[in-house]
């Protein structure tokens, strides 16, 4: 299923759960005050003073994924190639890529005696818009003679984050990162669900989170989830 609204249709005969992923921009400083606190999540959003960037809800089922979608599509090149009558490279290849933010969800079985419902989530948020930038391009000539161009290519400020997240009736913090342009600004991912009275206990859950293009790894392991 994709979404890109907030009205979707439930299917009754599948277990259902409604989702709430919010991207915000909060002050660096506000959230070191909060986290030296170690205060409960609830009302975490407002006294963070948090500004949404983008929101995005849809119904998650356990029969299929469900994809939401904020932004426009863009082509982008992704192949070169170099024509000698116009003398210069050419695109060979160009594919349609989402601009914006695109979150995946996966309902999955239990793990725990609770039957907390499981969901895997891969997101995707452009900070800003791609910035073109020249690479060099050399033709198929050999030797002295080679010939060198450029072609442009995106460059991206993007932020990605994928992992396993249990359904509950609070809004919770799942992910955060520091801003590589303004340190004095973190984005923070929140994430809420509903399914039923479904109550998710406090498990450990693996988190891997990455920036491109530096691509920065960094993996841990989260205990004591709050509800």
């Amino acid at each position: 299923m994709i979404w890109t609204g907030f009205a979707f249709p439930l299917q009754s005969d599948a277990q259902v759960s409604q989702i709430t992923v919010g991207i915000t921009a909060v002050k660096e400083s506000d959230w070191q005050r909060e986290a030296a606190r170690s205060t409960p999540s609830a009302g975490l959003r407002e006294r963070l003073n948090a500004l949404t960037l983008v929101e995005l809800s849809g119904a998650v089922n356990d029969e299929e994924p469900t994809i939401l979608r904020s932004g426009e599509e863009r082509a982008i090149v992704t192949e070169w190639k170099f024509d000698r009558a116009k003398d210069e490279p050419v695109a060979k290849k160009t594919v349609q890529e989402l601009i914006g933010t695109e979150v995946r969800l996966q309902q999955e079985p239990p793990k725990n005696p609770a039957g907390a419902t499981r969901i895997s989530l891969r997101l995707t948020h452009d900070l800003s818009p791609p910035q073109l930038q020249s690479i060099p391009y050399a033709n198929a000539a050999t030797g002295a003679e080679r010939d060198k161009r450029s072609v442009t290519a995106p460059r991206y400020e993007r932020l990605r984050w994928q992992g396993e997240v249990l359904v509950g009736v609070g809004e919770r913090v799942i992910a955060s990162f520091r801003s590589a342009n303004d340190p004095g600004t973190r984005i923070v991912v929140f994430f809420k669900g509903s399914a039923g009275s479904t109550v998710a206990p406090g498990l450990e859950v693996k988190h891997t989170i990455y920036r491109v293009p530096e691509m920065e790894m960094l993996e841990w392991m989260l205990k004591d989830a709050p509800d």
